[in-house]
């Protein structure tokens, strides 16, 4: 991809408190400019974003429990499925 001349500024005024939530936020991965140039451009709503995230975990989750159910330690599936069945019935 052909790198493109950025000439242009934007100033922004926060607080303290905000650019370090900033920072916090976009690291370690994107500076804080890019990071908010992300989020302000990005054609996904908040609501999108959340459950792409929920997805992925869910994802994730289905893996971890796929692995686990492939062991032979009988003890710890008992426990690790006690564990996600308390969470599912209580909805958290």
């Amino acid at each position: 991809m052909k790198p493109t001349n950025k000439n242009e500024e934007i100033k922004i005024r926060v607080t303290a408190q905000e650019k370090k939530q900033l920072k916090k936020l976009s690291a370690p991965s994107k500076s804080m400019s890019a990071y908010i140039l992300e989020r302000a451009l990005s054609t996904k709503s908040d609501i999108q974003n959340a459950i792409i995230d929920t997805v992925e975990a869910l994802d994730l989750l289905n893996k971890i429990i796929s692995e686990i159910e492939k062991s032979t330690d009988d003890s710890l599936k008992g426990r690790i499925r006690n564990i996600v069945e308390g969470r599912i019935k209580n909805g958290r």
